[in-house]
């Protein structure tokens, strides 16, 4: 009987484009670089929270 093999695990690629709203809350965390350019950069909010659709926003 043969031996089992491991599987590679695929590669999952998503070419994910920010809403407005949430661009607004990546720049607010300094986190837009990907989108933008750059790299990241200090927050501009004291604080941050997002509740995002589960959360009411």
């Amino acid at each position: 009987m043969p031996k089992a093999t491991a599987k590679k695990p695929k590669k999952i690629d998503i070419n994910w484009v920010p809403q407005p709203r949430q661009l607004t809350f990546l720049r607010a965390c300094g986190l837009a670089f990907p989108f933008e350019g750059g790299e990241p950069s200090p927050p501009v909010a004291t604080v941050i929270g997002y509740g995002g659709a589960a959360g009411g926003g």
